[in-house]
């Protein structure tokens, strides 16, 4: 069971790891639940930017993800 914000519980299928490609990179997710009654994808940032080694730059409009040694912007 995993909690949301209005502190209801909504329940977890399976856990697992996958990846995405995106221009060229390949993003590591681990952990990663399935939530069969969410109907978006959500993100926990802050583990994302821990498993590839990035970091997230938000703008009013858009986001960056760069690499966190390069700071070449990779998504």
């Amino acid at each position: 069971m995993v909690q949301i914000g209005n502190d209801s519980g909504l329940q977890i299928t399976h856990i697992g790891n996958t990846c995405f490609h995106s221009c060229g990179c390949t993003f590591r997710m681990r952990n990663t639940l399935h939530v069969p009654s969410i109907t978006k994808n959500l993100l926990f940032v802050h583990q994302c930017a821990l498993d590839n080694n990035v970091f997230f730059k938000y703008h009013p409009h858009h986001y960056l993800m760069k690499d966190l040694t390069t700071r070449t912007i990779l998504l």
